[in-house]
């Protein structure tokens, strides 16, 4: 991923419509999937970037443990601004540091993204190893790979997803689907607008170009924030989006 972009997720993530929507649902996938769950779990953001998730988790459960790793020092640096409290460290999904014996919840947001699937399969697999029973592993991924624009060139997308995909690997690295389901179905008109050009004409250099990430105005976050929240609310109440330009799943171990 391009150095700037995680200059840019630190400062907008709190307040962004799509970071919102995220938080959103994963609070909602722990309260609706997680009621066997400790009252205080220990939690990993395996690939927490610039800590918004973690701080989010933090606040919202008062975990016995939480604690992030990500492979970036930049990301790092700004996590462990953000959640002082949490054990922050240098590490990768592919071959994950665990300082835990045993995990509740367990986080892996748009990170699997860049390493694939097959690259990470044996670094998730021994994470879910270290999970409880009844622990749980909240995913979410970008869809499609004909979707792949100068915003994947810049945040260094490998591969992007259908929603079986990501099912298999669940079931392959030892967990229960409880939920696969696309995201921005109500948006993936505007985000399939906003991409195109590049989707047709893509660059060549990721030093080149920026993500779609940006700055949103208190407009934007409002009308899309609300778009989000309402797909949100129809989720958690048991449907399934036919299309989108996230996967999220959830998965839990027996």
């Amino acid at each position: 991923m391009n150095p700037r972009e995680f200059e840019m997720m630190a400062s907008v993530e709190a307040e962004h419509w799509w970071y919102r929507g995220l938080r959103q649902i994963l609070g909602q996938a722990i309260q609706r999937f997680g009621r066997s769950l400790p009252d205080q779990p220990r939690v990993l953001d395996a690939g927490c970037g610039t800590g918004e998730n973690l701080r989010f988790l933090h606040g919202l459960l008062a975990p016995r443990y939480v604690g992030g790793f990500d492979p970036s020092p930049q990301a790092i640096a700004w996590a462990k601004k953000k959640v002082p409290e949490a054990d922050v460290y240098a590490s990768d999904v592919c071959q994950p540091e665990l300082h835990c014996d045993s995990y509740d919840i367990v986080l892996s947001c748009d990170v699997l993204y860049i390493p694939g699937l097959a690259a990470a399969h044996a670094g998730m697999s021994s994470i879910v190893e270290r999970m409880a029973p009844g622990g749980l592993l909240l995913v979410n991924v970008p869809a499609y790979n004909w979707l792949r624009s100068n915003h994947d060139l810049a945040i260094g997308t490998r591969q992007r997803f259908v929603g079986r995909d990501i099912r298999r690997f669940l079931v392959d690295i030892g967990l229960t689907p409880r939920l696969v389901t696309y995201r921005l179905c109500l948006l993936f008109p505007l985000v399939v607008a906003s991409r195109l050009p590049s989707i047709l004409c893509p660059s060549k250099e990721a030093t080149s170009v920026a993500s779609a990430l940006k700055p949103a105005n208190r407009w934007t976050n409002q009308v899309l924030g609300q778009a989000m929240s309402v797909e949100n609310r129809l989720l958690h109440a048991g449907l399934r989006m036919p299309w989108g330009s996230s996967v999220f799943a959830v998965g839990q171990k027996s």
